[in-house]
């Protein structure tokens, strides 16, 4: 997009550019009359500039006050999150580094993001619309957790509660309904301090009253469960459990109904033979349907199959000669869907429409934790933290 290298353009060349990039007539609006913003309703602006990814829209705020004071507004920032959901790349997570592999080019996260992360060592546990939810002090069992947002490079603690073990924990967002609202419910999800424990603790953080409203203990079966690869749908958390040999219980899905506070635990496909070395994992698609994904080793298929709401499974793809070691996600990319895995050290995606297989980056470990991740300008609340603030600092002191 390289209508967003300055090279001296006026204020007015600039949103020229931006608006026939949009597929805009900027002659019949009378852009090319006016120093300043286009000839256009507020209403219209908003919607227009909301588009673009945050990377250029803070780039874009620097060119008059008037940008700044609209990109900088409430109602901006909520307009381009909601329209920047897909994800646009991940970050890996290793002991000592963050590495963001992108997915689309203009949707970049600064390096002083990923420094910061690094010299705070932080720890990952999370991503939703543009924000990551970061465990403060690895190192330690216990802790406080933070949330982040690398584009504008800015954070806030959340307030202090007593966590169990957050260092093998996993936390998955619920957002509000509605395109343009902020609050949501943060879960969080950690093994007891029980040797083989059949439940796990569960705390709920709500933004609107901001504060933690749940800590139950609740039945997530007798296996482990891959708490770093959650899916949200409507008001239900899913997980899928794992398939090692060592136990004779058959694998299952983990579902959570967030308003009524209790898990279901629900069988995998009959049909899908799950082998004990096999990968399994559940997934989302862009209609809020929640799929089933079973990866077959000895003959590299992938299948997908789709959950109902009689919690019956319906096969709905299949993928045959694809070598791949663990999965990762489906996500769109414009209008690719798209299966991202990894395979040995390295991370690819493969294009579900024409078959196409392209590596994304190479991550350095055979089993990589990757987190989804959109590029939005969604605050960490309503006044955000000083940008290089240290990450130990409590809330209650901002």
């Amino acid at each position: 997009m390289g209508i967003f290298r300055r090279g001296g353009a006026t204020t007015r060349e600039y949103f020229r550019r931006i608006l026939q990039w949009f597929g805009i007539n900027t002659r019949r609006l009378g852009v090319q009359k006016n120093d300043g913003l286009p000839l256009l309703p507020n209403d219209m602006l908003y919607e227009v500039f909301s588009h673009l990814p945050a990377k250029f829209a803070l780039q874009v705020q620097l060119v008059s006050k008037d940008v700044h004071t609209m990109i900088s507004s409430d109602l901006f920032q909520l307009k381009q999150s909601y329209h920047h959901k897909t994800i646009s790349g991940f970050f890996n997570q290793t002991y000592s580094s963050h590495q963001f592999i992108s997915l689309d080019p203009e949707a970049g996260v600064p390096n002083r993001s990923l420094e910061f992360m690094a010299a705070a060592n932080v720890k990952i546990l999370g991503s939703s619309h543009g924000l990551l939810f970061c465990h403060n002090k690895p190192e330690k069992s216990a802790g406080n957790l933070s949330i982040f947002n690398p584009v504008r490079h800015t954070w806030w603690p959340l307030p202090s509660t007593a966590f169990g073990n957050l260092s093998n924990a996993g936390v998955a967002v619920r957002f509000g309904h509605g395109p343009l609202t902020r609050d949501y419910k943060l879960i969080v999800v950690a093994p007891t301090a029980a040797d083989w424990p059949t439940s796990m603790d569960c705390k709920i953080y709500d933004s609107a009253v901001r504060s933690w409203t749940v800590d139950k203990r609740l039945h997530f079966g007798c296996r482990d469960v891959r708490l770093q690869q959650p899916v949200v749908c409507g008001d239900t958390v899913f997980w899928a459990s794992d398939f090692s040999g060592h136990m004779k219980a058959d694998p299952y899905v983990v579902a959570l109904d967030i308003e009524k506070e209790c898990t279901e635990l629900i069988a995998t496909p009959k049909e899908a033979a799950i082998e004990y070395d096999d990968e399994i994992a559940v997934a989302s698609r862009e209609d809020n349907m929640v799929c089933f994904v079973h990866y077959r080793r000895r003959s590299c298929t992938w299948n997908l199959w789709r959950l109902k709401k009689t919690k019956e499974w319906v096969k709905i793809h299949e993928i045959n000669n694809l070598y791949g070691q663990r999965f990762i996600t489906l996500c769109n990319v414009d209008k690719d869907k798209l299966l991202v895995f990894s395979a040995e050290d390295r991370v690819y995606s493969y294009n579900v429409e024409d078959g196409s297989v392209n590596e994304l980056a190479r991550v350095g470990s055979y089993h990589p934790t990757l987190f989804p991740y959109s590029n939005t300008l969604l605050p960490c609340r309503r006044q955000e933290g000083v940008r290089g603030c240290n990450f130990y600092e409590q809330s209650e002191n901002l």
